[in-house]
């Protein structure tokens, strides 16, 4: 695994990539969501206590998103990505209920 930070990346479309952060804390998913860098709040799409995993195109490749309106939130989703085969995840976005400790993903 390649891991590089948002200010690392000049071309995300040349990767399969994984993108931990939201809008507001990371460019390269600002990018994929196609919103202005920093999305902060309501502009992030996000409500407030929100935790997403998405998949979104991106050009040739795929790109998995996990973020969420804060910090905790995006640690979440991440969490459920560390163990994904003990969740089920399917289809394009799922949302990431509960807490840091037990998360579960909504149906």
């Amino acid at each position: 695994i390649d891991l590089k930070s948002d200010t690392e990346i000049t071309d995300v479309s040349a990767y399969n990539a994984i993108v931990v952060g939201g809008p507001a804390a990371n460019k390269i998913a600002a990018q994929l969501l196609g919103l202005t860098y920093p999305a902060i709040g309501a502009d992030s799409g996000l409500s407030v206590g929100e935790a997403v995993i998405k998949l979104v195109d991106n050009g040739a490749n795929v790109a998995m998103l996990a973020f969420g309106w804060e910090k905790d939130d995006t640690s979440r989703a991440a969490k459920v990505l560390q163990d994904f085969g003990a969740y089920e995840l399917s289809g394009s976005e799922v949302s990431v209920e509960g807490t840091l400790g037990s998360p579960e993903v909504a149906a």
